[in-house]
């Protein structure tokens, strides 16, 4: 899983990641993403599957709706959780639990951080619904947010993380 190397290549820059291949640190990536990737892929699956111009038009408000309220809530839960992921791909063991306790001095600067790539990321997820060209211009727009949103993620992790760890050694 690259995503796993990108994040070791950014926070440990003294190891050389390997990008094609699969092990533990992967497994626990993969673990950890489930339970946040999983809930995000099935409320933006309506406009994927159906495209919105098909939709009726109460349907489309009923559709757009729960999508704008799921964005929302993934937009305001994210920025709290997601240091489990550098620290997965690090083999640091940090939970959700954790993660929030890490980001709760941080909040409002963590949604800035990570809240524009995914509202781009959204944006761009309904303009994929329209048309299979608009789906193929997206795949780009899609990757380079999220080697961002990477790049993002590792550096508040370099932050965050060194702090705890610099309190730990001071106790």
């Amino acid at each position: 899983m690259m995503v796993v190397g990108w994040y070791q290549l950014l926070i440990l820059p003294n190891v050389k990641p390997k990008m094609f291949r699969w092990s533990g640190k992967e497994s626990h990536f993969l673990a950890y993403s489930a339970p946040i990737i999983l809930p995000a892929f099935i409320h933006v699956m309506p406009g994927f599957l159906f495209g919105f111009q098909v939709l009726e038009s109460a349907s489309f408000a009923v559709v757009l709706g729960l999508m704008s309220i799921g964005s929302v809530v993934f937009l305001l839960l994210f920025p709290r959780i997601f240091l489990v992921f550098p620290a997965a791909a690090v083999n640091r063991r940090i939970g959700f639990g954790e993660s929030w306790k890490l980001t709760k001095s941080n909040t409002f600067v963590l949604i800035k951080l990570l809240g524009l790539p995914f509202l781009v990321g959204v944006v761009v997820g309904q303009i994929s619904g329209m048309s299979i060209i608009l789906a193929l211009l997206t795949i780009p727009v899609s990757l380079y947010l999220g080697v961002v949103l990477v790049a993002v993620q590792s550096l508040c992790y370099k932050v965050l993380a060194s702090e705890t760890e610099s309190m730990e050694r001071v106790d």
